[in-house]
């Protein structure tokens, strides 16, 4: 069995950006870069050692808040990120340069999922359309949405989707307000699984194995297993007491996949469980603020504040 520890109390390092809220933070796939999105529009690049200014990207020229990073698995130094406008973009952090960009006319995107292969990425959000682009060329190459019930089926969303994730190349699944999770087949355009239950607001769930594991922006049932292929949930967890619960935001699993770290509003303390039963395995001490966002690296965890600030610390797993 494995275990989750906090290497100590002391923070490695925490920075301010310029007075505006966090929204969300990803490591690099090597580790070494932390791209930080914020409020007011803006992605910063730190070093995640030493947590150095890199680059400032104002993406939007705009104050619209940035909704999801997606650091590129196959190009190194490259991420897509999307705003609350509509705006996807793609930008290399080596050079500080913007290789292309977009706006998703009449929907605020809220989170963008790369495939595993690296060639296509799907953006969601407000207009509960699930879009699939080529990378290359930000060609758009499926629309997929909701038709018409037939027989009570379900066919799309019913409402704002606050998450995208691949399961593999040919498979996104994409959760949201209608508390439901939809496995969308990009082959054939159509929804070919659902899962009832889970009510995301950030991008709040994870592929292990065969299991799906999601967070809940609810006062109780938060967090819950689900074996992907029947669709059965396995296990769900309740986090904090009446009146002072986790509000689920975001959830991240580490880099071996052994577990997960879960934060949000509510009960304002990061909380790591283990991937394979969700037993609780560590957590912080309480904040005086929202914990927007969380994210691993291979020994390091962040955390991204309603205050600004981000926190880096070092965790092991035994």
């Amino acid at each position: 069995m494995s275990y989750f520890e906090l290497q100590s109390s002391n923070t490695c390092w925490k920075a301010d950006h310029d007075g505006s809220d966090i929204t969300v933070i990803r490591f690099s796939p090597n580790s070494r870069q932390l791209a930080v999105g914020t409020f007011n529009g803006n992605v910063y690049v730190r070093d995640a050692i030493t947590s150095r200014l890199m680059y400032k990207i104002d993406v939007l020229h705009t104050s619209n808040p940035i909704t999801s990073i997606k650091w590129h698995p196959k190009i190194d130094n490259a991420f897509l990120c999307s705003s609350a406008s509509g705006y996807v973009s793609l930008w290399h952090t080596e050079t500080g340069q913007n290789l292309w960009m977009f706006k998703e006319e009449g929907n605020e995107t809220s989170s963008i999922a790369i495939s595993p292969s690296g060639t296509q990425f799907t953006t969601v959000g407000s207009d509960k359309v699930v879009r699939i682009y080529a990378i290359q060329k930000h060609v758009k190459l499926y629309d997929l949405s909701a038709r018409n019930y037939d027989q009570g089926v379900v066919t799309g969303h019913q409402s704002r989707i606050y998450a995208a994730s691949y399961l593999n190349d040919d498979v996104v699944a994409t959760a949201g307000w209608d508390d439901t999770v939809l496995f969308w087949d990009i082959r054939t355009g159509k929804v070919e699984r659902s899962i009832f239950g889970p009510h995301l607001n950030g991008e709040s769930m994870a592929f292990v194995g065969n299991k799906l594991i999601t967070g809940s922006n609810r006062a109780e049932n938060q967090l819950q297993m689900f074996d992907i292929g029947t669709g059965k949930c396995e296990k769900t967890i309740s986090i904090g007491r009446a009146g002072d619960s986790l509000l689920i935001y975001s959830l991240s699993i580490t880099t071996d996949s052994k577990f997960i770290g879960v934060c949000g509003g509510g009960l304002k303390k990061l909380q790591f469980y283990r991937s394979s039963d969700l037993d609780l395995a560590a957590q912080t001490e309480q904040f005086d603020t929202p914990l927007n966002t969380v994210h691993f690296s291979e020994s390091n965890f962040g955390v991204g504040l309603g205050n600004s600030k981000v926190l880096v610390d070092k965790y092991a797993i035994d």
